[in-house]
């Protein structure tokens, strides 16, 4: 019994962390302070605070970070 309390309480902060997150995120959208935006190249969502949109995000400025065949794959693309 006391590992489903240990689980329920995990869940519950976990969901209540994410839930809080998000209603920060819609704050600052609401307020104009961040955008969410789609790259132009590889169409990854991405918050920004600029109002263009966004010519390269991060995945597409580190791809040797990715795994060599999503790379591939995104390059055939």
């Amino acid at each position: 019994m006391i590992v489903v309390d240990i689980l329920g309480v995990a869940l519950t902060v976990s969901l209540f962390g994410f839930a809080m997150l998000a209603l920060w995120i819609g704050l600052l959208a609401v307020l104009g302070a961040v955008r969410l935006v789609r790259c132009e190249r590889c169409e990854h969502l991405a918050l920004v605070s600029v109002r263009q949109p966004l010519h390269e995000c991060a995945r597409c400025r580190h791809r040797n970070l990715l795994h060599p065949l999503a790379a591939l794959h995104r390059h055939q693309t």
